[in-house]
């Protein structure tokens, strides 16, 4: 289907099947997508090629029938899928790229077992819940590099649904990605979020890992993450925390291979009515590592936040170089912190530090800000702004970076101020 076509296969009640020798979707130069909807169809390709590599013309594919992948490539450009895509398990995922390509459907059953090539494309499977409260996703993939994004939505429903979705991510020795994680819901909603992260970096390969956890005001999230970084290798984690009723961050690094990196960085952002917990546990197994860890803590209103972190060198750690800062800044008198920085330290050639520190606005910074004309609500904002600075500005990849200056601006905006903070 190319120049902006459209094709309707039957009614959504329908069920009917069809075999192509191969399916090619791409656009008009007018930017149109040409567009299949599959209803109910059940269809099959040997081969399946989404957009086009050396242009900006995309494809989309709608539906909820089932698109089945015989053989040869599926090669995935650009555009979205929102049928249900499956394989024959021996279809290879050859391409993914240079553009964004999203996977929104029922895709639990795509699995890539040949490598992944990455034109600096992102891929983005969305997991939405359906009507049995289950995760849909896809089952593997073998990339090569890019980025990757992953987006977790929780639906109203009348019972209060859970959802367990598992990710294993390993990258090769010299392999490089970047994952982007948001996970969000309605406001009103109740439901609990329990994601898990098994993470293996390899031999001088670099995972920048972002997470915006902007869950409804009345979900319940629970995150583990799980990372284990070889010699050469760095595990770059930053997390913003500005949902859920009660949040836990829980991450577990180990630094396997001498000359391994962990940088875990991360804002708290806690509202009325909220708990944020965050919880590290740094293992250096291994000599000649660096770690470093900085997490800030804003609350607002009667909240509450904790932090706890373990630093812990295996006496084979020699020359390990360790850093841990904590930072609070309380808004309200009734807004409570928690803090357990941890030092455990078996080996006798190490550079290790931590610190904790809790804290109000500056009434002198805030005065000079409001004799300048400033009102006081952007004057706070000004300063929460300079005391985030820090963690935010340690995200070296400019696709986390910019995803996380949204959700901050977000919740800004959600205390009742434009870009800024009011007091609680």
């Amino acid at each position: 289907l190319r120049n902006g076509a459209v094709v309707n296969l039957g009614a959504d009640n329908a069920v009917v099947a069809a075999d192509f020798d191969r399916l090619f979707l791409s656009q008009d130069s007018d930017g149109a997508a040409s567009v299949l909807n599959m209803g109910a169809f059940a269809l099959t390709t040997s081969r399946l090629i989404l957009g086009e590599r050396s242009s900006n013309r995309t494809g989309d594919i709608n539906g909820t029938g089932l698109l089945t992948v015989t053989g040869g490539d599926i090669d995935l450009y650009r555009g979205t899928i929102r049928a249900r895509l499956a394989s024959n398990g021996t279809t290879s995922l050859e391409k993914i790229g240079p553009g964004l390509t999203t996977l929104a459907g029922d895709n639990r059953g795509l699995a890539s077992t040949g490598s992944t090539i990455v034109y600096e494309g992102t891929l983005r499977l969305d997991y939405a819940a359906d009507n049995n409260d289950k995760i849909r996703a896809a089952s593997s993939l073998n990339m090569q590099g890019g980025v990757l994004e992953l987006l977790s939505l929780a639906t109203e429903s009348d019972r209060a649904p859970a959802y367990h979705p598992r990710h294993l991510v390993r990258l090769g020795a010299g392999a490089s990605l970047t994952i982007v994680e948001t996970a969000a819901g309605p406001a009103g909603a109740r439901y609990l979020h329990n994601p898990v992260f098994e993470i293996e970096v390899a031999e001088g390969a670099r995972l920048n890992h972002g997470r915006l956890q902007q869950e409804g005001h009345d979900g319940v999230f629970l995150s583990t993450v799980y990372a284990r970084v070889g010699a050469g290798a760095a595990y770059d984690n930053f997390t913003l925390n500005a949902g859920a009723k009660l949040a836990r961050n829980e991450i577990h690094v180990a630094l396997i291979g001498p000359k391994a990196e962990a940088h875990m960085n991360g804002v708290q952002l806690v509202s009325d009515g909220q708990h944020a917990d965050t919880t590290t546990v740094l293992d250096h197994a291994a000599p000649d590592c660096s770690s470093r860890q900085t997490y800030k803590t804003v609350l607002a209103g009667r909240s509450r936040g904790v932090f706890q972190g373990k630093i812990h060198v295996h006496r084979v750690a020699q020359k390990t170089d360790g850093y841990q800062m904590n930072q609070a800044l309380l808004l309200s008198p009734d807004a409570e912190i928690d803090c357990k920085p941890q030092l455990e330290i078996y080996a006798d050639d190490v550079k290790c530090s931590h610190g904790a520190t809790v804290g109000a606005l500056d009434a002198d910074h805030l005065f000079f800000l409001r004799s300048r004309g400033i009102p006081e609500a952007q004057a706070k904002a000004i300063l929460v702004e300079a005391f985030l600075t820090e963690a935010v500005e340690a995200v070296a990849d400019e696709t986390i970076r910019t995803a996380l200056s949204r959700g901050v601006a977000g919740w800004w905006k959600r205390q009742g101020v434009p870009g800024g903070i009011e007091e609680a």
